[in-house]
């Protein structure tokens, strides 16, 4: 019993071809959206980090409700073009984590100083919020101001202060 030889070789490679850019477009449309989307976005430069050290990293971005992705740098500086987020692309060179969220805007930047200062392997290369590009020291700033919540608490206490010495 003879068996198919299949499809010819140029055309499998072709079909292959044509899966990867629809693949491609499907994770740059992806991540056009969430970019957009993001109230602010951190790079970071994660060689050397040991798969348990990266799993670590994950979990306490999900448990902060911040979004933290490896993307190739082809495809994240095509979701930044034509974006007000575009002048990160330049920082795309190299192993790059993405961080971001769409709520508190200090929470990526916490997680990433926090464990940057736990492990000197992370190393922080830029962030974006509110339409200006952030130096790694800018990044580290700004993780160290309180977060959205302990802000809102604060204010709360202020406003509340006078009231209670009325009473």
């Amino acid at each position: 019993m003879a068996r198919s030889a299949g499809p010819p070789a140029q055309e499998q490679e072709e079909v292959h071809r044509t899966v990867n850019r629809t693949e491609k477009a499907a994770v740059v449309a992806d991540l056009s959206e969430a970019f957009a989307d993001a109230s602010a976005l951190f790079l970071a430069d994660f060689r050397g980090l040991t798969v348990g050290q990266a799993m670590a990293l994950r979990r306490k971005c999900r448990e902060e409700g911040v979004s933290l992705r490896v993307v190739k740098n082809t495809l994240a500086k095509l979701a930044l073009a034509g974006t007000d987020k575009e002048p990160l692309a330049v920082s795309f060179v190299g192993p790059t984590a993405v961080a971001w969220t769409d709520g508190d805007p200090v929470a990526p930047a916490k997680v990433l100083a926090n464990y940057a200062a736990e492990n000197d392997k992370l190393v922080i290369k830029e962030g974006f919020l509110d339409g200006d590009t952030l130096t790694p020291a800018e990044v580290g700033r700004l993780a160290k101001l309180p977060g959205r919540d302990a802000l809102r608490s604060q204010l709360l206490s202020v406003l509340v202060a006078p009231m209670q010495q009325i009473v």
